[in-house]
């Protein structure tokens, strides 16, 4: 079986009008951005293509019939709206193998999945890949939940509007070193089987005659040895052995960094899960940070893909860059930044990405998503509609790249592509008569924004600013920053003067 990877809503919702969304409609030429072909993409898409078949054919008996997808990012994938999303309309088209590793969020103090209630009955510490000085080994889900007493037990019950359940096979996924804890599941719940990884987690799989909406754990102490156990989520295995298995794992406030340095088991647990593609979707929570080093940032990237590869070989990869936001009324200084690392990376690597942030519309399209209801107050987050569009945007463009390797068994995508079409449109039109400049929430003391025919960022210097201060931020040499606002080394900086950063010097970022 192999896997695809790539941070409850309804097919009924998946198919939601445009119309019902933004109330318009425009006749535009607008294209979402292509998703770049790569041999490996070429490969998983072939191997779609015979699923795709067989599940026309109804004959599910013949070779692999599984095509698992894991979504790894920040909280715009943990909130499973845009995962969710294309989710649901990959197993619409391909069928529904099943939604992936899940984790009871409330357990470290943070949300979903939605359709859920957890009940525990000891104290458990939870936590995440931003947790500061974490002493515990996580990942591929970036959470755990950790407990030091043997009579500690989690109850997860699935209310009707939760995808997967009833189920009658679940895997808990575990620690599983010497001095763990053993532990069981509620009498329903027979176990089946473990695999055991010597570095200390484990995978064990239960089952049930009857369908089960809920189920129960229990650690429990056999050796003198034993102190701890850590949960590290859960699988409900569906009864259908073909289509999309989807596994969505996202952390709130996670940047790319936090997912390579703290979770250390991620690359095992994806080789586990022998991916076809691995989908990264990071970047919002780095275009804010104004202490990004973006150099090791690209290099620790680099570093962990070139990791990742040699584990998992045939595995594809699709990246997507950061989406165009505004985070209580503050530009992401390093929005154009981060996303041109991301794609000088798939470049030089051969990786595919699809480029998000263009296809909604490029730099300040927030403002027009933001009038249209499709965001949150934040500007950071996205409405369901907003995601669910997202979502679509991302699939036409994925089923394009499909039809195109796949040109004998076409998927009819027409009705995706009049949605996103007649959405984008309201939303340009929404824009057309906008200078971007003019209607960005601009405060000078605190913000950098993009010019909208340069395109080159123009920095509102604040307290504390220096020419070396911007040539580190920006990651330009401090030649280029005098020539280009005809300074020099005796010029004094004033509150509120504006510092252009140069496209160019930017796109020369390797």
């Amino acid at each position: 079986m192999k896997v695809i990877i790539i941070f409850s809503l309804l097919f009924s919702f998946c198919k939601i009008n445009s119309q019902e969304i933004l109330k318009d409609s425009l006749a535009i030429n607008y294209s979402v951005s292509p998703i770049n072909e790569t041999p490996k993409l070429k490969s998983a898409l072939l191997k779609l293509q015979k699923i795709h078949e067989n599940k026309i054919k109804n004959n599910y008996s013949s070779g692999d019939s599984i095509f698992t997808i894991i979504h790894i990012g920040d909280s715009h994938i943990q909130g499973d709206y845009f995962s969710g999303q294309i989710r649901k309309q990959l197993q619409y088209y391909f069928g529904n193998g099943g939604r992936g590793i899940l984790f009871p969020y409330a357990l470290a103090k943070s949300f979903g999945p939605r359709a859920t209630i957890l009940k525990t009955n000891k104290k458990w510490t939870g936590v995440k890949i931003l947790t500061p000085d974490l002493s515990n080994k996580l990942g591929l889900i970036g959470y755990a939940a950790f407990t030091n007493d043997s009579n500690s037990s989690v109850t997860l019950t699935f209310n009707e509007n939760f995808e997967g359940s009833p189920f009658k096979k679940i895997n808990i996924w575990h620690s599983s070193d010497l001095e763990s804890y053993s532990f069981k599941l509620n009498n329903e719940l027979k176990f089946l089987e473990s695999k055991l990884i010597s570095s200390g987690w484990g995978v064990s799989s239960f089952y049930t005659n009857t369908s089960c909406n809920n189920f129960s754990l229990f650690p429990f102490k056999t050796s003198n040895k034993q102190n701890h156990f850590g949960f590290y989520g859960f699988e409900l295995i569906s009864d259908i052995k073909y289509g999309v298995n989807y596994h969505h794992c996202g952390v709130v406030g996670a940047q790319f960094t936090h997912f390579i340095n703290n979770a250390p088991w991620s690359v095992e647990q994806i080789v586990h899960l022998n991916p076809d593609i691995i989908i990264f979707s990071f970047g919002t929570n780095e275009a804010y940070n104004d202490d990004l080093d973006t150099s090791y940032y690209k290099s620790l990237i680099v570093k962990f893909m070139q990791d990742l590869e040699f584990a998992s070989p045939k595995t594809a990869f699709i990246f997507t860059t950061a989406p165009d936001t505004r985070s209580q009324n503050r530009i992401p200084s390093n929005q154009t930044i981060v996303n041109s690392i991301l794609k000088r990376i798939s470049n030089n690597s051969n990786y595919s990405i699809f480029d998000l942030n263009q296809s909604m519309g490029g730099w300040g399209s927030i403002h027009s998503w933001s009038k249209k209801g499709l965001t949150l107050k934040d500007k950071l987050h996205f409405t369901p509609q907003g995601y669910s569009l997202q979502g679509d945007i991302f699939i036409l463009s994925l089923i394009e790249t499909y039809n195109k390797i796949n040109f004998n068994d076409t998927i009819n995508i027409n009705q995706i592509r009049i949605m996103v079409k007649d959405s984008m449109a309201v939303l340009i039109r929404s824009s057309e008569n906008d200078s971007l400049i003019n209607i960005l929430p601009v405060d000078k003391k605190k913000h950098s924004l993009v010019s909208k025919n340069s395109k080159n960022i123009i920095h509102f210097v604040k307290k504390g600013d220096t020419i070396t201060k911007l040539s580190r931020i920006y990651k330009i040499s401090q030649k280029v920053i005098f020539r280009t606002n005809h300074l020099n080394k005796k010029s004094i900086l004033k509150i509120g003067d504006k510092i252009i950063i140069t496209k160019q010097e930017l796109s020369n970022l390797n």
